[in-house]
């Protein structure tokens, strides 16, 4: 068996920017025509759930898509698709279905297809048939891999769930790599000697959580097995993420200011607080960030002083908030031995709030 170069990708979820405008579908379509150019210097593009949110999608997105898809199918370069749920949950709202979409093969129920690249078989499950897949290995020599819209364990004895592939199903359907889509993490699958499966993630984000690079996996196979793989980054816009140390700030406004100073107004930005914090963030913080950057994230990791703790946590008609606001009214009218009871037991500092401060994306 001669080598054969494979390019793997999924979850590139075009349209969704109807739900979720957190990057333009021009840039999520740029990143897309790097993949095509990429798969042309490769003879197997595999596309691994989730290309298009179909009861989104408008004929000119169609059009486009199958414009790049044909362009690459031309050159030379195979493209088998597995649909994901974007495309299969929603079929009696969306004007398009997977058939629209043009592709080598289109894998949906226990599908099984040979390339004619060389002896490499794809096999491929829908997501809503994954816990009864009746997929097996056929007896033909070559590479056989398995397409899944779902996720990954190995270690796992169970048998198929509806998104979970278990060491008895790899048992059972014994491929020799199994390309996975659903998950917008990149991940690596190894068992002793030997790379198992991989997931590529989404090559652009699709919430302001999925930050740093973004990739598609290119790999060689020869003489049915992976003799090359690595992981190549695509993405148009990323989302740079970075931890602030607030100790030395204090106020909101001077954490404000420092934040555009330091972040990067044309990026996404993914900020985490830390340290110990002795102001309080007010909306008069929100309204100041809100829209400076093209995209803005910050989860407040920080330790509050005892003012900052009691401010904070008696706001509100709860019960936690009527007990620290109790708690407060007694400190201020003089409670000295309970002060000093928090102080020594740092409850104060040992109170991370953990949560999302603000998110405009």
């Amino acid at each position: 068996m001669a080598a054969v170069t494979i390019l793997l990708t999924s979850d590139i979820h075009f349209a969704i920017e109807r739900i979720n405008p957190l990057i333009s579908s021009s840039e999520r379509f740029s990143t897309f025509k790097k993949i095509i150019s990429l798969a042309k210097e490769h003879d197997i593009f595999l596309i691994v759930g989730d290309l298009v949110e179909l009861p989104f999608a408008c004929e000119e997105l169609i059009n486009e898509i199958n414009k790049e898809l044909q362009t690459l199918m031309d050159s030379g370069t195979e493209v088998f698709f597995l649909p994901g749920r974007s495309e299969l949950c929603f079929d009696c709202r969306a004007k398009f279905s997977v058939d629209d979409i043009k592709t080598t093969g289109t894998l949906r129920t226990d599908d099984v297809i040979k390339s004619s690249k060389g002896n490499i078989f794809l096999y491929g499950t829908a997501p809503c048939n994954l816990n009864r897949t009746s997929l097996t290995r056929l007896p033909d020599k070559g590479f056989h891999i398995g397409m899944f819209y779902g996720d990954f364990d190995p270690n796992s004895e169970k048998k198929f769930s509806h998104c979970s592939i278990s060491r008895s199903d790899i048992k059972n359907m014994n491929f020799d790599f199994y390309a996975l889509g659903g998950c917008h993490i990149p991940r690596l699958f190894r068992i002793p000697e030997k790379i198992l499966g991989a997931c590529a993630g989404s090559p652009e984000a699709c919430s302001i959580d999925e930050t740093g690079e973004r990739f598609v996996i290119s790999m060689t196979v020869n003489s049915s097995k992976i003799v090359f793989i690595k992981r190549i980054p695509v993405n148009t816009i990323s989302i740079q993420e970075r931890t602030f140390d607030c100790s030395s700030i204090k106020s909101e406004m001077e954490l404000a200011d420092q934040l555009k100073e330091i972040s990067n107004r044309d990026c996404i930005n993914y900020i985490r607080l830390s340290g110990t914090r002795s102001f309080l963030i007010t909306d008069s913080f929100r309204s100041e960030m809100t829209g400076f950057f093209r995209g803005l994230k910050i989860i407040d990791n920080t330790k509050r002083d005892l003012q900052v703790l009691l401010t904070e946590e008696s706001e509100g008609d709860s019960l936690k908030a009527r007990f620290y606001g109790t708690l407060k009214d007694r400190i201020i009218a003089g409670d000295s031995l309970l002060s000093e009871i928090i102080e020594k037991d740092k409850i104060a500092e040992s109170f991370s709030t953990g949560g999302v401060l603000f998110c405009d994306s």
